[in-house]
């Protein structure tokens, strides 16, 4: 099993395999965006395309066993990050999207429940495992990769947020001494839809 940086020059299927899973990974917040499962792909595409992605290279790591995916996980400098979300929030605005009040409105709100990293923290924005290998200790393994890389870089916290409803990624932080920072949620007067997010942090002994 290894970890590397996902690139520009990974292979094709890889980076299928990258964006299908980051879709299961953050579905609570596709499903609270978009319409349609196809709406959330082309939300996705059209920011992974973006020079400047949060869950995208330089900031993707993936776990592979051969050329098979196993987990992914995107890690970014809190003080890179309000830069990515404004080029992201930029790309979508100059997309399909644009004209449908509905998505605009749930963007805005979901805005409002992201964690806003300390420039000397590092935002882990995404984190996660195919199905077929949960429960085997993988998720555990990409966490003690963000945890060095963060002591690599002289960080001093591990940020996050999460679905609190996502028991077996909360018991995990926890196991791993994420603190909760509290909950935050917001509903779409429209839809209906709710988004909630509970933020965790970790402090971090830089290396050496």
């Amino acid at each position: 099993m290894l970890i590397e940086p996902l690139s520009l020059g990974s292979t094709e299927a890889l980076r299928g395999a990258f964006l299908d899973l980051e879709l299961d990974v953050a579905s609570s917040y596709y499903s609270f965006v978009y319409d349609s499962a196809r709406q959330a792909r082309e939300g996705q595409a059209a920011a992974f395309r973006a020079d400047g992605c949060e869950f995208g290279p330089p900031w993707a790591w993936v776990m592979v066993d051969g050329d098979r995916l196993v987990g992914l996980y995107s890690a970014v400098a809190g003080s890179a990050l309000r830069a990515i979300r404004l080029t992201s929030s930029m790309t979508l605005l100059r997309g399909p999207e644009a004209t449908n009040p509905g998505t605009l409105e749930r963007l805005r709100l979901a805005g409002r429940v992201s964690l806003k990293p300390d420039a000397s923290d590092l935002y882990l924005s995404r984190i996660g495992v195919v199905a077929h290998a949960r429960g085997s200790g993988f998720g555990r393994t990409l966490l003690e990769h963000v945890v060095a890389n963060a002591k690599d870089g002289g960080l001093a916290r591990i940020v996050l947020e999460v679905d609190p409803r996502a028991t077996p990624a909360v018991r995990l932080y926890e196991s791993m001494r994420f603190k909760s920072l509290g909950e935050h949620a917001v509903t779409d007067s429209a839809s209906g839809r709710q988004y909630i997010r509970r933020w965790m942090a970790r402090q971090v002994t830089p290396a050496g």
